[in-house]
């Protein structure tokens, strides 16, 4: 942990805030960008997989452990961030994205 003069710095967990979810999926639709950024996500949004036309999905900064085999689907994905997460590793489906051109998973 950082620490900070003699004291600990222990980072707080918030809520799962649906509402911010329910928002970037409105955005995404609009934007064709999910952005869903240190929001303390345990898990991938259900519903992002099936959101065909995004060109950039951002989860970075979460607590996912796992990524759906569905994000394979994603044919028209650009940019894939999902660094500083909990993944121990990534669905092989990922190599059918074949404009993925930015892939950050790093820890």
């Amino acid at each position: 942990l950082p620490t900070m003069g003699n004291s600990i710095s222990v980072p707080v967990v918030a809520p799962l805030d649906i509402e911010a979810i329910l928002k970037a999926e409105k955005e995404a639709k609009r934007t064709r960008v999910f952005l869903l950024r240190n929001a303390g996500l345990p898990i991938c949004p259900r519903r992002l997989p099936q959101m065909k036309s995004l060109r950039e999905v951002d989860l970075s900064s979460n607590r996912i452990v796992e990524l759906p085999f569905e994000l394979g689907e994603l044919h028209k994905l650009r940019i894939l961030n999902v660094s500083h997460n909990l993944l121990a590793q990534l669905p092989h489906s990922l190599g059918d994205c074949v404009v993925l051109k930015i892939l950050n998973a790093s820890s």
